[in-house]
């Protein structure tokens, strides 16, 4: 259980740190591209 939420708890917070990385780059980037 400590581990299966512990586990649940890491996956999400990387999903959550992974989002919002990849929101950020990919905002500037379109931004770039875009005239």
């Amino acid at each position: 259980m400590l581990i299966r939420q512990a586990g649940t708890a890491d996956n999400s917070r990387l999903l959550d740190f992974q989002r919002r990385h990849t929101m950020r780059g990919s905002m500037p980037l379109r931004f770039d591209r875009s005239p």
